[in-house]
């Protein structure tokens, strides 16, 4: 999430089709098209990676290189989203380049820092009605 966007869904207090607050069952093909969206959020952030290194013209994801780039989106980006975007992109690298990033000390370090003094927002609670 971009600094300055509100976090809260529109979708807060709707029917969601199934959740804990609710108690709907997701049916199979919701399972599938669920899946599939958090694949694509998955390869989004990979691809994002990728076309970064390919203007830097960077052909090896070393700990510098993704330093680099997880530093460059810290000027626009809050620290749980830098960690979610480190989630997804450790995660494609492992899949498609046998690349293990959680061994990367100072890649963790960094985000680590970008987190000190960040106090996340607190929502309601949602309430049965």
């Amino acid at each position: 999430m971009r600094r300055g966007q509100n976090s809260i869904s529109p979708n807060v207090g709707r029917d969601c089709g199934g959740c804990k607050y609710c108690n709907k069952q997701f049916t199979a093909y919701e399972v599938k098209i669920l899946l599939y969206d958090i694949a694509l959020l998955y390869d989004i952030a990979y691809n994002r990676v990728k076309k970064w290194c390919a203007e830097k013209n960077v052909q090896v994801y070393s700990e510098n290189v993704l330093l680099a780039y997880f530093s460059e989106n810290a000027k626009n980006y809050k620290s749980s989203t830098l960690w979610a975007q480190y989630s997804m992109v450790k995660s494609c690298l492992i899949i498609y380049d046998n690349i293990d990033i959680s061994k990367f000390p100072k890649l963790i370090a960094f985000l680590k820092r970008t987190g000190d003094g960040y106090q996340a927002k607190k929502i309601e609670n949602i309430d049965k009605e």
